[in-house]
């Protein structure tokens, strides 16, 4: 018989699971104590188990607002999401979360994760791909290169020759960090994360080289981060942000191929540029670098909810607030910004 149970990070079992089953960063109990800091947000992980052994794990995050509505997601705040280990196994976790949650949350999203995991989600989940991501395959240095178009290549060599330096964000620089991403967050008409969000990346993920954040410097001052999630074969971009008056040195491409050339160097397989929407500025500028197009599948339960969700500064629905959020204080906007944020499970 099959039961489904929470797992605690130190349970010896959740690690021996991991060591067998393909996974990904988010499976992991470090990647649940950073994001339980990041939020104080109680975070859920469902293990599917069989005897004494670990069938499937499914992460689990409770996304409740006194404001917007109560969701169950794997996994919030990130684009990715989802299962990993048995897919039999897994049909007991989503039975289990329906018969638990199922009348005081709205409904269950599970995110785009292990490719191998989508049959079974199809099969009993609602399907929908919003997105789409670009992935780089890496090899050696020279090789990715010669691969990128040339005008990026150009843009690089300009950062060079205009004195931008790129090097690792230490954490003593996380006050002019979180002040570039706030300002960005605001013109972008989107809520901010807390700046506890940043601290538990440096204090739990940076420290344990399971995360990296690439900045450009000019004249020694930062104006642009390139954050990312640096786990087995796989760097996954999470955030790149600038100030604007910047740009025109191309800091973003000369922060980008230094987070490159540390893959390739370090002997990564993926460079994974995250999330994008068809026809957006995004699009254009991550198809520049070589990468390859994939779907970014989103699997629902609607329990209360009638349609799926689409929380997307383009959807008309945000399209005022957004508007009206870019006009707002930068005072307001960082200080309300991450309440809504976590709310809305972005």
């Amino acid at each position: 018989m099959t039961a489904v149970v929470p797992l605690i990070p130190e349970d010896e079992k959740w690690e021996k699971f991991l060591e067998q089953n393909d996974h990904l960063i988010f499976h992991t109990p470090l990647y649940k104590k950073f994001v339980e800091a990041a939020f104080d947000l109680k975070v859920l992980y469902y293990a599917a188990v069989k005897g004494e052994t670990i069938r499937a794990l499914l992460p689990v995050f409770p996304i409740q607002h006194k404001i917007l509505s109560s969701k169950l997601i794997s996994t919030a705040f990130l684009e990715y999401g989802g299962p990993c280990g048995d897919g039999k196994s897994l049909e007991n976790i989503v039975s289990y979360l329906e018969q638990n949650f199922g009348k005081k949350y709205t409904h269950l999203e599970i995110r785009a994760g292990l490719k191998a995991q989508e049959p079974v989600l199809d099969r009993i989940m609602k399907r929908d791909v919003p997105y789409k991501r670009f992935v780089l395959e890496l090899g050696s240095e020279n090789d990715v290169w010669r691969n990128i178009q040339r005008e990026k290549r150009k843009a690089v060599r300009k950062a060079e020759r205009l004195g931008i330096v790129v090097r690792e964000v230490p954490y003593r620089n996380i006050d002019a960090l979180y002040d570039i991403y706030c300002r960005n967050m605001k013109d972008f008409g989107s809520p901010p994360f807390g700046r506890s969000y940043f601290e538990s990346f440096f204090n739990n993920l940076v420290s344990q080289e399971m995360g990296k954040i690439f900045g450009s410097y000019h004249q020694g001052r930062l104006v642009s981060f390139l954050s990312g999630l640096c786990y087995r074969d796989r760097i996954h971009i999470v955030i790149s942000v600038a100030r604007p008056e910047y740009l025109k040195y191309r800091i973003n491409d000369a922060m980008h191929w230094a987070f490159i050339r540390f893959a390739c160097h370090r002997g990564f397989r993926w460079f994974d540029f995250g999330r994008v929407r068809p026809e957006s500025g995004q699009y254009d500028y991550k198809k520049k670098w070589g990468c390859t197009l994939h779907d970014l599948p989103h699997h629902y339960l609607l329990w209360k909810s009638k349609r799926i969700p689409c929380v997307d500064p383009e959807n008309p629905k945000y399209r005022m607030m957004t508007s009206v959020w870019r006009r707002l204080p930068l005072s307001w906007t960082t200080r309300i910004g991450p309440w809504i944020r976590k709310g809305l499970g972005i």
